[in-house]
């Protein structure tokens, strides 16, 4: 029993499954605002009528989202989640705003990695150095992070070009509207010791 149908699910496929279990086990559902009769052909009709439509309304505010994202990013707005360096805008304007703190943990990172050439050795120096990944608390009030730094996190942190000052998305690059962490010079050289490192690794 729901209220409405799209409070279950807005996925015809879903719906489907659900609805075969249903059956299965002969459950009647109840939807108490649309008075859906699922006892009549007619009634299981309009119920997978009404479902098309909450699914065309998902699909719909999905493409709004998307089109938001992409307005936003062209726009040098971060739409990502929490990243090693910056604060989340409060005000929700998009705007990344530096932790000095945790900058000068970036700044490290980029500046040891060309120091020993190797991303295992950097994180292995990082964490020597008592440095740990960005902590914070989720929307769901989860605590994340505080852990220690493994090739991922060094290899994902060298690469973004955020830190650059730009905003990433579905592949292209946009100018930010954030300031940047590390120069041009750094970021560029940096890039070409990873491009080399890789290619060693493949011959």
């Amino acid at each position: 029993m729901t209220t409405k149908l799209d409070r279950l699910t807005r996925s015809l496929m879903d719906f489907y499954v659900l609805y075969q279990t249903f059956e299965k086990y002969d459950i009647e559902f109840v939807s108490i605002d649309e008075s859906f009769d699922t006892s009549t052909a007619t009634g299981r009709a309009m119920l997978k009528i009404t479902l098309v439509f909450a699914e065309l309304e998902r699909e719909r505010t999905s493409e709004r989202t998307k089109k938001s994202l992409d307005s936003r990013a062209e726009r040098g707005l971060w739409n990502g989640g929490q990243i090693l360096g910056y604060d989340i805008d409060e005000n929700g304007r998009g705007v990344l705003k530096i932790n000095e703190e945790e900058a000068d943990i970036v700044r490290d990172i980029f500046e040891k990695y060309i120091e020993v050439g190797s991303v295992k050795g950097t994180a292995s120096a990082i964490n020597d150095k008592g440095y740990r990944t960005k902590e914070f608390d989720s929307r769901r009030g989860k605590h994340q992070g505080g852990r220690h730094y493994n090739d991922s996190h060094i290899r994902n942190i060298l690469k973004n070009p955020t830190y650059l000052g730009k905003i990433a998305h579905k592949g292209q690059i946009y100018e930010g509207r954030h300031e940047a962490i590390v120069n041009v010079p750094i970021f560029r050289q940096t890039q070409e010791l990873l491009q080399r490192n890789t290619k060693s690794r493949h011959n």
